[in-house]
């Protein structure tokens, strides 16, 4: 009787899970976010902040994205630097550093694009960030399971229909089998 059943309860379980997966992939798609990761370093007495933005939505891309960073209230930015990581773009207009401000404006970004900035600061805390965009609202989040979710959805999905292929193949190979009785007339 296990037998028989086993496999539709396989296919039903792995349908409400892509379902899930996917019902949940496609709303964090249709929100606009860009992932940024944020490292501090210090050597020899100079203190650098890494960032790292990554736009992880597919289908829109975000224009005039303003970023600007702080410094602490005892500090001020030395230097910095803007670098897109290829086919990714910095533009035509250079970042501004000023005293405690750095601020620079991503002119574009296409899904996929990633773009890193380097700034050296002086101070005894962290600098702030924010970011904004004149044409939209865009969610600025940290690499979590969401933001993996969004980045990574086809291939999740993919190895779903793996994960279930290999369950039926197993179950038929392993499961319990029905004797078939002949009768010898």
């Amino acid at each position: 009787m296990f037998s028989d059943k086993a496999p539709y309860i396989v296919t039903i379980l792995m349908a409400a899970l892509t379902w899930a997966l996917t019902h949940v992939a496609d709303r964090l798609l249709a929100t606009p976010m860009l992932q940024y990761e944020v490292q501090d370093l210090s050597s020899q007495g100079r203190q650098t902040q890494y960032l790292t933005f990554k736009k992880i939505t597919r289908d829109k891309t975000f224009r005039g994205v303003h970023l600007v960073l702080t410094a602490p209230a005892d500090g001020l930015f030395t230097q910095g630097a803007v670098i897109p990581v290829q086919p990714a773009s910095e533009g035509d207009k250079p970042y501004q550093l000023v005293g405690r401000t750095f601020e620079f404006t991503f002119p574009e970004l296409q899904p996929g694009w990633k773009v890193e900035i380097s700034v050296d600061y002086t101070g005894s805390g962290r600098p702030s960030i924010r970011l904004s965009s004149s044409d939209q609202t865009i969610y600025a989040v940290k690499p979590s399971l969401e933001t993996w979710l969004v980045e990574y959805d086809l291939e999740v999905l993919l190895g779903l229909a793996v994960l279930w292929i290999v369950l039926l193949g197993l179950i038929w190979l392993f499961g319990p089998r029905k004797r078939v009785v002949c009768y010898d007339t």
